[in-house]
């Protein structure tokens, strides 16, 4: 697959709820020194007059523009993730509306599945999804109570982290 380039729009992988959609690539290209991380704008059918919103006809797409408002976020491997800006770690992933997870210590591990926090997430009519295939400090969060400072510790245990821990 060749590399994204600024301007172009490519059909991307958004998550479970979200579906493949066309988006506008607004990163430049990436070099060998660079991160591998690409800045995208998804397509919308459903403009709505906002400053955000760039209308851009694409001829292979329905009519409508592109909605920086919409779902712009940093996307691994078709999924949104909070990455911690020094270490680099990845503390955080989006996968639908109702899917979000976060790596913890243990010891906030311990109290976030306490507190009703899971490792195992069930879909209707999909695979579950399993947090082990990733690795044992992830949880499944649902706006639980405490889930602020949960977020403060996943962000402060991702700045300490090494490649080789997370």
């Amino acid at each position: 697959m060749t590399s994204p380039q600024r301007g172009e729009v490519r059909f991307v992988d958004l998550g479970l709820a979200v579906k493949v959609r066309p988006a506008l690539v607004l990163s430049v290209p990436v070099e060998d020194t660079d991160r591998a991380l690409v800045t995208l704008v998804p397509h919308t059918t459903s403009l709505r007059g906002s400053r955000f919103e760039v209308p851009r006809p694409v001829r292979f797409l329905r009519p409508g523009g592109f909605d920086a408002q919409s779902l712009c976020r940093f996307v691994l491997f078709g999924t949104p993730v909070l990455m911690h800006p020094s270490s680099e770690v990845v503390f955080g992933f989006a996968g639908g509306t109702h899917t979000y997870a976060l790596r913890l210590p243990e010891p906030v591990r311990q109290e976030a599945l306490a507190a009703g926090a899971t490792r195992v997430k069930t879909y209707p009519r999909q695979p579950s999804l399993d947090l082990e295939v990733i690795g044992p400090e992830w949880v499944f969060c649902s706006w639980l109570t405490g889930e602020e400072r949960w977020c403060l510790s996943a962000y402060e245990f991702a700045a300490g982290a090494t490649s080789t821990t997370a």
